[in-house]
């Protein structure tokens, strides 16, 4: 009696142990993970963690099944009942390890799929998915050696072997029954003989475990998450596969509950191992809006300026699924109203890049008349600036005859005849330097803004939106739309949810990204998204011009140096703001040495208004320099009285350094008027009449 209190006392202990280290190995793995925000990654050291966690679940729930139904009476009544051997029940518990498995993985299924897929269906995550990747991995290490114990129990069959031995005994029975057990454990299978009758199914398990969750769900870098929430959700057939096997042992296939476990187990086998993927091939198809049997196509797409395109399926409140903009939180943002020879007016942005320069698209200044500039915008209605120009320059590569064609370098510089005033709703931009001009941007948030259309067809909206994205590479974009991308393009594509894109009246915007100095950077600027039946909610990557690469052309055009852009440059440039209505009516008598002049540049213009105008572009057009002679003679004669006036308070070297900082203009002013000229056939330059 003494030795059987003792064994249920230490069976009693046992499963207390069990039941402990059971649920504290699940709650310790819940607490590590239940403090990241959804969109956390699991790093390697809480995943190590979870791994380790996990082997102590499923092992001690194994074991705390085994010794409830071994060691306790309602276990002894439940194997009497159903004449079940050792190793039936070591198969059973098993079985209900493998059912929690599968009932854990299909709810993780669920979190991932309800977050993800409702979001973004490549690139929104949630910890769950990469969690249970690391906790369940370990299910597959801890199988390995279940199924071992139920191979050898099922081989050996030790109890079996000792019931009919004592049946058959004689009066030597005990040194049978000794030879028997002799026997039996000379007959017990060894891990690595196991290994090789099982070599499938420890593949299988180490593929799984091993390279299946961990080096795959590490590796993907949070993408595809939809998609792995799917592949959770494949487990749901495996507890009815397990209930099967649980029947079987007990004896109960010509039972009801045989039957109707056997239908569950085809349903949803067949919902979710057959139909699930190429569900999920549909689902991907309308995010890309192909159609079915082209989602894994390899054509490209057409592409189209942006404000041909239209919203075909979504109507959406802001730019496409982005906010409106506060004050000041995108000074550098500029609304364009273009007016082409017909009187037709369209809409395009741009950005502040100097007090005198708007860096937007090529196709949104080709062959227009004239076009309006808000600046320092939020509201159309209550700009920090409004004015109008008729000077801008596109890029020489860009064909300015086909305004209508998808082109690369789609790249203007439009010159605003008044210099703005900065205020703290109204600043430049710093441009992309050259030093990143080709830098292979890949998953950075940018952020874009417009005044683009909101739903099919509507009107433009009032009000600036904005809207984070995502950049991609080149060759990622050159998948989607061929050889359109080149080294001067960048793509972006949403950023959690696949219709935020920038769409029709977004044309010429800023593409911005914080670099690493916490500064605005302009890193591309708006000219293309798909065409045809896809759209600006398609979640296809929309195409930018890259600044970088044209900053030579730009100090050509302007006269500045973008690159080296400083505060020195901005007071150098603010006294050509207090000078510009003083020539107006103090130099109508210089215009004949302007109108001789003028024609060189552009030959568009007539004298008559060449003398109006001429004066007011004289000095705020300094960098251009097509005044270049107007622009010293007033000045040198100022200066000369100047310096006559001043003679007795001021040196010769005082008036030298003046002399020689005129000459140095007007040098600097000469080379870019014959650099200019160099491009006359291809610029288009337009004075109002």
């Amino acid at each position: 009696m003494e030795p059987t209190i003792s064994k249920a006392r230490h069976h009693r202990a046992a499963l207390w142990i069990l039941m402990i280290a059971n649920v504290g190995s699940l709650v310790s793995a819940a607490n590590l993970v239940v403090s990241l925000d959804p969109e956390d990654r699991i790093t390697i050291k809480r995943g190590a963690a979870l791994t380790l966690l996990g082997l102590v679940y499923f092992t001690s729930l194994f074991e705390l099944l085994n010794v409830l139904a071994l060691f306790t009476g309602a276990g002894a009544r439940f194997r009497h009942k159903y004449r079940l051997s050792c190793g039936d029940v070591l198969d059973i518990t098993n079985k209900l390890v493998s059912a929690v498995q599968a009932a854990l993985s299909c709810l993780t299924g669920v979190i991932v799929c309800l977050w993800s897929c409702t979001r973004d269906f490549v690139r929104s995550s949630h910890f769950m998915s990469e969690a249970y990747a690391w906790f369940g991995a370990a299910y597959f290490f801890y199988d390995i050696w279940s199924m071992y114990m139920v191979h050898v129990q099922m081989t050996s069959n030790v109890d079996s072997f000792k019931s009919k031995i004592q049946r058959k005994l004689s009066k030597n029975g005990d040194a049978l029954l000794s030879s028997g057990d002799s026997a039996v454990k000379k007959s017990r299978p060894s891990f690595l003989a196991y290994c090789r009758h099982e070599p499938v199914i420890l593949m299988h398990h180490l593929f799984i475990g091993g390279f299946g969750f961990l080096v795959i769900v590490y590796l993907r870098g949070g993408l595809g998450d939809c998609v792995f929430g799917f592949v959770y959700l494949m487990e749901l057939s495996t507890p009815f596969v397990s209930l099967r096997g649980i029947l079987s042992r007990l004896r109960l296939k010509a039972s009801k509950a045989y039957l109707v476990n056997g239908i569950l187990m085809l349903l949803t086998f067949f919902l979710c191992r057959v139909v699930s993927l190429p569900y999920v091939c549909l689902m991907y198809s309308r995010v890309l809006g192909l159609p079915y049997f082209e989602v894994t196509g390899s054509e490209t797409v057409k592409v189209d300026f942006i404000e041909n395109v239209i919203e075909q399926t979504i109507k959406v409140s802001r730019i496409v699924s982005g906010w409106e903009a506060s004050p000041g939180q995108h000074p550098w943002q500029v609304g364009l109203r273009m007016v082409d020879h017909t009187g037709g007016v369209t809409g395009c942005g741009g950005s502040i890049v100097h007090r005198e320069w708007v860096l937007t698209a090529a196709h949104c200044t080709a062959s227009r008349v004239t076009m309006v500039i808000r600046a320092g915008v939020t509201h159309m209605t209550t700009p920090q600036y409004i004015g109008e120009s008729t000077e801008y320059y596109n890029y020489p590569t860009f064909d300015s005859s086909r305004p209508d064609v998808v082109q690369s370098d789609d790249v203007a510089m439009v010159k605003l005849r008044v210099p703005v005033v900065y205020t703290d709703l109204l600043q430049s931009i710093r441009v992309q330097s050259s030093a990143d001009a080709f830098r292979t941007y890949d998953g950075d948030v940018v952020i874009a803004s417009g005044f683009g259309r909101v739903w099919t067809n509507g009107a433009s909206p009032e009000t600036l939106n904005w809207v984070y994205l995502r950049t991609v590479t080149n060759a990622q974009c050159a998948a989607t739309f061929g050889s359109l991308i080149t080294s001067t393009t960048i793509c972006a594509r949403y950023f959690n949810v696949t219709s935020q894109s920038v769409c029709q009246g977004d044309s010429g915007g800023p593409l911005v990204l914080t670099s690493e100095d916490g500064l605005p950077t302009l890193i591309g600027i708006a000219s293309f998204v798909a065409g045809g039946q896809f759209g600006c909610h398609s979640g296809l990557p929309g195409g930018f011009a890259r600044p970088g690469p044209f900053l030579g052309w730009f100090q050509e055009i302007t006269g500045i140096d973008f690159e080296n852009l400083n505060e020195e440059d901005e007071t150098t440039e603010a006294p050509t703001t207090t000078t510009t209505e003083e020539p107006t009516t103090t130099t109508t008598e210089e215009p004949t040495t302007t109108t001789t002049e003028e024609p060189t540049t552009t030959t568009t213009e007539e004298p008559t208004t060449t003398t109006t105008e001429q004066p007011t572009t004289t000095t705020t057009e300094q960098p251009t320099t097509t005044e270049a002679p107007t622009t010293p003679t007033p000045e040198s004669e100022s200066e000369e009285d100047n310096s006559n006036e001043e003679d007795s308070d001021s040196g010769s070297s005082e008036e030298d350094e003046e002399l020689n900082d005129l000459l140095k203009r007007m040098e600097v002013l000469v080379k870019v008027k014959v650099r200019m000229n160099k491009y006359k056939k291809r610029h288009e330059v337009h004075e109002k009449h």
